[in-house]
């Protein structure tokens, strides 16, 4: 798959993500990558989410997507770094 779009998608995961918006439906992310056919975009997803970088999360009625390293209620990108 093509590495330009895959960076894309992790781009607009995280630009979202740090908004305070870290849970994507697919439709928002085919949308935000709209440089790229639709069907490219989920093959592009489901190749992230195998390599580890995106990965699933349900509400139980809804799947979203998210970034590896995000877990909901987080308020955007958080790192965790040890006080010093």
């Amino acid at each position: 798959m093509d590495a330009a779009m895959k960076e894309a998608i992790v781009d607009f995961v995280k630009k979202k993500t740090e908004r305070g918006k870290g849970l994507n439906a697919m439709r928002d992310i085919t949308k935000g990558c709209s440089d790229y056919e639709k069907r490219d975009v989920k093959k592009g997803v489901q190749e992230l989410i195998a390599e580890g970088v995106l990965d699933y999360w349900s509400s139980g009625s809804t799947t979203y997507i998210r970034l590896a390293t995000y877990e909901p209620g987080e308020e955007g990108l958080v790192h965790h770094e040890e006080d010093e």
